[in-house]
């Protein structure tokens, strides 16, 4: 009896191990079940990531070269811009000049040619009437006005041919001395009835690249304007030094002198800055003009020094070059 109990017990015992044992087994596939479900997630989270850090990144590069090319396009219309304002301003000027131009010809020319068909006109009705020395005196305004209009009207010439490029720049070696004599001797005439001593002081030893015409036609201005604002019996000197690279030619005088506010107005032809001579000589300031044009097709620039009441320096900065032929 105590045997069989004991199997039975024994029985029982097997039976709730065998339970049990079967109960952990689940619990361990199940929790190995949600192990595999986790990894899954995890793995799942991991690629979800990747993708998002992968998107994002390109979008951050798509965004920067878009604002890259944004960037480049707001360039281009700001350079556009500026281009557009200095063409605008160009035109402005080129309007300005014209206008200044059509005055020069409407007036300035115009009143001398008035001027001389008056006198003329007088002379050619009256001759038998007016004595020797009327007529004298009319062929002299005549002659005179001709000469300064002649003078105008080839600067005006000149200009224009510079500024539609008509005009070659053929430069070569040329002694500066030597250009000076060419400039200045057509002016001995006009300075002797002023009784102005002109000087040319300038070395022989000293050479200057550039085109013979248009550096004639500056000097020639440049003294004009000297005799011109120079009372009787003055002085116009032109000198010449070589400096750092370039030659600097200076045309003086110790005439009237310029007012400080008017001297940044002598080459700009739209204000048309002009006074008579100390002679009563008439001019439109176009010499002036024209020489600066003349001038910066050298690559060069014109300065200006004057006192009122002793005088000016008209000085010609111009790149240098050592070759002493061609």
């Amino acid at each position: 009896m105590a045997i069989r109990d004991l199997q039975g017990h024994f029985q029982s015992e097997m039976m709730r191990l065998n339970a049990t044992t079967h109960q952990y087994n689940y619990q361990i596939r199940l929790r190995e079940h949600e192990l595999t479900n986790r990894r899954f997630q995890i793995r799942l989270v991991i690629i979800s990531g990747g993708f998002l850090v992968l998107g994002f990144t390109v979008f951050y590069v798509l965004l920067f070269r878009k604002n890259q090319r944004l960037k480049e396009l707001l360039g281009r219309v700001r350079e556009q811009n500026h281009i557009i304002s200095a063409q605008h301003t160009e035109l402005a000027t080129l309007n300005a000049e014209k206008d200044r131009l059509f005055s020069i010809i409407a007036h300035d020319l115009r009143s001398p040619f008035n001027t001389i068909s008056g006198f003329s006109e007088i002379i050619y009705h009256e001759s038998g009437s007016i004595n020797t020395d009327d007529i004298r005196q009319y062929a002299g305004l005549i002659h005179t006005t001709a000469e300064r209009t002649l003078h105008l009207l080839e600067s005006l010439l000149h200009w224009a041919r510079v500024q539609v490029g008509s005009i070659n720049y053929q430069p070569g070696m040329h002694q500066l001395h030597h250009l000076v004599e060419v400039g200045t001797t057509p002016l001995l005439t006009t300075a002797r009835k002023k009784s102005i001593e002109l000087r040319n002081q300038v070395s022989e030893e000293i050479y200057l690249w550039c085109d013979e015409k248009m550096i004639v036609t500056v000097i020639r201005n440049l003294v004009s304007n000297g005799v011109k604002f120079s009372h009787p019996g003055g002085k116009v000197a032109v000198s010449a030094e070589n400096g750092d690279q370039q030659v600097i030619i200076n045309v003086s005088d110790n005439g009237v002198g310029i007012p400080a506010k008017n001297i940044d107005t002598l080459f700009s032809l739209d204000t048309g800055f002009s006074t008579p001579g100390t002679d009563g000589e008439l001019g439109t300031g176009f010499g002036l003009v024209l020489s600066n044009t003349l001038v910066k097709k050298h690559e060069g620039h014109i300065e200006v020094k004057s006192t009122e009441g002793k005088g000016s320096v008209f000085s010609v900065f111009l790149p240098a070059r050592t070759e002493k032929s061609g």
